[in-house]
């Protein structure tokens, strides 16, 4: 799986291409917040989720994360309109850049 393909799968999107009221679609979280950050999925459960959460919200982190699956690893990827933030949450949490 490709980087690119890492935000195909956002909660919007469906295979019809609609999306439940009030749901934000992926056309807009691209630009709105077009700097993804995916952490492994074992950082964000448990007492890590706090954390991880609390961080990006001082940040301009978007309304929800979605998640992705590469080379067995879970990914959660977090997505901010301000690329000084997403790498500043990058460097915190040893992430890595995904389109």
């Amino acid at each position: 799986m490709g980087q690119t393909a890492a935000l195909r799968s956002w909660p919007a999107a469906d295979t019809a291409g609609m999306r439940r009221k009030g749901e934000i679609s992926l056309g807009r979280v691209k630009r709105e917040w077009p700097h993804h950050v995916a952490i492994p999925a074992d950082r964000v459960m448990g007492n890590g989720y706090d954390l991880v959460h609390g961080f990006a919200k001082t940040l301009s982190v978007g309304p929800g994360t979605c998640g992705f699956r590469r080379d067995d690893v879970d990914y959660v990827a977090f997505c901010f309109a301000d690329p000084a933030h997403a790498e500043q949450f990058r460097e915190r949490f040893d992430g890595e850049r995904v389109n």
